[in-house]
């Protein structure tokens, strides 16, 4: 049986995702996977728990306050939670579909643009495939398509192309239809990532360039797009109530594997087992950054102006690929005079009768506003991360089918393929490659502290990744390999102290956690473990000094609570009344934080302890 032509992209596209992200259909969560897929939170869940997470920070249930909402993408794990339980291969065959989806979805809205540009069906359904071949194997979408938590940028990105193709198929004939139905999708957006936020003015480009009439007419066309300032009303409310009184994101303490309490039974463990991992630590800071509150500032457009300026290169020649992007030295001048002159030759075109370059450049931009903290900040501390890209690169995939077009005028559609063909055939292996990085913490930021000059924070990573797979040799190995940013850097110096720990070697931790105490900022944290390492050689008197001067400079109520709880355990293990004592703050710690699994799993453990009350 022949298939429709209309049905032969889209199996097209099929085969390219499955064959570019066979190597990523693992059975592995990595980075902030690690944080949340294994906890108990998505487990044995009514359909009546789905509401708990419309009214919870997306980091609550680790005692975390990183400002973020997200509880569609929270209500997306949980259902794949009730499908495929612990089988986390399931998890990422979801976000390879979803991959394929948002490919799908961005090939329909290039084809419409360019038929609404005047390109015949037939050339414009071939010049969109080949721009989403090349959006579908790119290589800076392997971070969102590798890991089950930053799915959320897939999310969005389905949800605002697919709001902008329902609007553009409307627009004409149903108008009450379009605005209704893109107003619903926005809000259904803005539950699965904030940064969705810049649909309102993606669809006012879409409108005021492909509109014809007036300037002033085609402004009217526009005005309805106020009317989207009610949905995100109504998400920044819910969001708002959810995020009110959860713990704060404030000075949080962490121990390895191997140093971890197991007085009680095997589930008692240093209080922040997974959420201090470095790399989740950093992301859920960047993402936080990235949807400030609302306030604007005067932006710092010679910073801004060479984010966007790297986002525009990573896009064009992925390299390097890595978690963490150095802060660009390019020259701000020569950075904005280049993206000036892109503009300059879009809005060149446009006067010419083409708009498709135009309308993919600001949607570039517009989709990256979010992340450059221009709301919320003045762009200063903006940072480039490859998965805030997911989202502006539909623009250039348009902008890229336009240039085809191009092409295809001056020569024929034989040399776009070829083109396409070339450039697809050398990002493939990249992204391969990319996959397998991804297969494992180990792998991931082996991968990063390889590069010229790694950041410390990666370093950490990798000591904590070694760490976490019972490695201390091949941790203490990176650590002795970068010992200059170990005596710089108090995360790091705190990290291979832990090492040191797991090796036997307690005189020498001993010493780097009183350096700590009095050189750095990690004094909570260092006095703690301090208090760790007395505990465990039986001088438990300097234990419990070590314990009180956490505690005493700790920020934060709900770990106050716990450290107190944990000292009084980690102790007096065979004391009932200061057993019942810890439960007592314990249970405080729950009041605070009732979504924190860990906090639930010691409750348990000292309640069989104690036997009933």
């Amino acid at each position: 049986m022949q298939l429709p032509p209309s049905t032969l992209p889209y199996l097209i596209l099929t085969v390219i995702t499955v064959i570019t992200f066979a190597n990523g259909w693992t059975d592995q969560a990595v980075m902030d996977d690690l944080a949340v897929i294994p906890t108990d939170l998505f487990k044995g869940l009514r359909l009546g728990d789905i509401g708990e997470y419309f009214t919870q920070d997306l980091w609550s249930s680790i005692g975390l306050n990183t400002g973020l909402y997200r509880p569609l993408l929270m209500v997306s794990i949980a259902l794949d939670t009730s499908v495929f339980g612990a089988w986390l291969a399931g998890y990422h065959f979801v976000n390879i579909a979803l991959h394929l989806l948002a490919t799908s979805l961005v090939f329909v809205l290039t084809r419409d643009l360019l038929k609404i540009g005047g390109t015949a069906s037939d050339l414009s359904a071939r010049l969109a495939l080949l721009a989403a071949v090349v959006f579908c194997v790119h290589p800076i979408h392997t971070e969102v398509v590798n890991s089950i938590f930053n799915r959320s940028e897939m999310l969005a990105t389905i949800g605002t192309v697919g709001g902008l193709c329902w609007f553009l198929r409307h627009q004409e004939s149903q108008i009450l239809k379009a605005w209704l139905g893109l107003g619903l999708i926005y809000f259904a957006v803005l539950l699965c990532r904030e940064s969705a936020a810049a649909l309102p003015g993606l669809v006012v480009v879409l409108i005021y360039l492909t509109h014809t009439g007036s300037w002033l007419q085609r402004l009217r066309d526009c005005a309805p797009a106020i009317l989207l300032l009610l949905p995100l009303g109504v998400f920044l409310l819910m969001r708002a109530f959810a995020l009110d009184g959860v713990v704060p994101f404030e000075n949080i303490f962490s121990s390895p594997t191997e140093v971890r309490s197991t007085l009680i039974d095997d589930s008692t463990e240093a209080p922040d087992s997974a959420a201090t991992e470095s790399g989740t630590r950093d992301n859920a800071q960047a993402d936080a950054r990235a949807v400030s509150t609302l306030k604007f500032t005067a932006p710092d457009i010679k910073h801004i102006s060479k984010i966007w300026f790297d986002a525009l290169g990573l896009t064009v020649w992925p390299h390097p690929l890595t978690i963490y992007h150095n802060r660009s030295d390019t020259n701000a001048v020569l950075a904005l005079g280049i993206q000036l002159a892109l503009l300059g030759l879009a809005l060149y075109w446009y006067a010419h009768g083409t708009a498709g370059p135009l309308i993919g450049l600001l949607l570039f931009y517009i989709a990256l506003l979010p992340s450059s903290q221009i709301v919320g900040g003045d762009g200063s501390s903006a940072n480039l991360y490859e998965r805030f890209l997911y989202l502006p690169s539909v623009g250039l995939t348009i902008l890229l089918a336009f240039a085809l077009g191009g092409l295809v005028k001056r020569s024929n559609i034989r040399a776009a393929v070829i083109m396409v063909a070339l450039y697809a055939f050398i990002l493939t292996p990249l992204t391969w490659a990319r996959n397998a990085d991804w297969a494992s913490n180990v792998k991931l930021f082996e991968s990063i502290v390889r590069l010229p000059d790694p950041k410390s924070r990666a370093i950490t990573a990798l000591v904590d990744a070694h760490l976490r797979e019972g490695q201390q040799g091949k941790a203490n190995a990176v650590c002795q390999a970068h010992q200059d940013k170990v005596i710089q850097t108090d995360n790091l110096e705190l990290k291979c102290a832990y090492v040191l720990i797991g090796l036997g070697k307690l005189e020498q931790a001993e010493a780097a956690f009183i350096r700590l105490t009095e050189e750095s900022g990690k004094r909570t944290a260092a006095h703690f473990e301090l208090g760790q390492i007395y505990a465990m050689t039986g001088q438990n008197e300097k234990a419990r000094n070590q314990f009180e001067h956490s505690i005493a400079t700790e920020t934060s109520d709900f770990y106050k609570a716990y450290k107190r709880g944990y000292m009084l355990i980690r102790l007096y293990p065979k004391s009932p009344p200061k057993l019942r004592e810890a439960r007592v703050h314990l249970r405080k710690v729950l009041a605070l934080n009732p979504q924190s699994e860990l906090v639930r799993r010691q409750l348990s453990s000292l309640n069989r302890a104690l036997g009933p009350e």
